[in-house]
């Protein structure tokens, strides 16, 4: 009998440990975007909590892996870009996470054809403290090349009707080409 109760309390532990994993319900935009920023350019990301409710404390990590030329041989370097803005307080609504191409940027004075020769791919860490599992949880993605838009700018989703403002998730992912 005794054995019999200690197993059914691991059994239920391991399947409530398993299933009861927070998972932030973080929306992350299809495409990113080389826009026009400031007097120079920067690429974007969107990100947005798809929760009614506020996650704190976010932080974001963004990562370039490209291909440069080492001692006249192709090889693929990482680098921790800069942002803008890499933590906010509340994560309430959305967010546009955005690397300026300054001279301290791998990008610098890169072409669009040098940017695609370079094989870039993004890939972005979010980690957000959730109050509902009063712990912090961990979410990320990556993007291509492909997925990367020159010329190009988000539109706007966040709408104010009536003193309310909300997000329209409906425009997520809608882009503008940019002159």
């Amino acid at each position: 009998a005794f054995w019999g109760v200690l197993y059914i309390a691991i059994v239920t532990g391991l399947l409530y440990g398993r299933f009861s994993k927070p998972i932030p319900k973080i929306m992350f935009s299809e495409k990113g975007v080389v826009a026009p920023y400031k007097d120079g350019l920067a690429i974007m990301f969107r990100l947005a909590n798809k929760l009614n409710h506020q996650l704190q404390n976010a932080e974001v990590r963004l990562i370039a892996s490209l291909m440069v030329d080492v001692d006249g041989q192709p090889n693929r370097q990482y680098f921790e870009l800069e942002l803008e803005r890499k933590e906010i307080i509340f994560l309430a609504t959305s967010w546009t996470i955005v690397h300026p191409i300054d001279d301290k940027s791998p990008f610098f004075n890169m072409t669009q054809d040098e940017f695609y020769f370079s094989e870039p791919e993004f890939m972005m860490q979010l980690k957000v403290y959730d109050n509902s599992y009063s712990q912090d949880t961990f979410t990320n993605t990556s993007y291509r090349k492909e997925e990367i838009i020159w010329n190009a700018r988000f539109e706007k989703i966040l709408v104010s009707e009536n003193s309310i403002n909300y997000v329209d998730f409906t425009k997520f992912n809608e882009i503008s080409l940019t002159k």
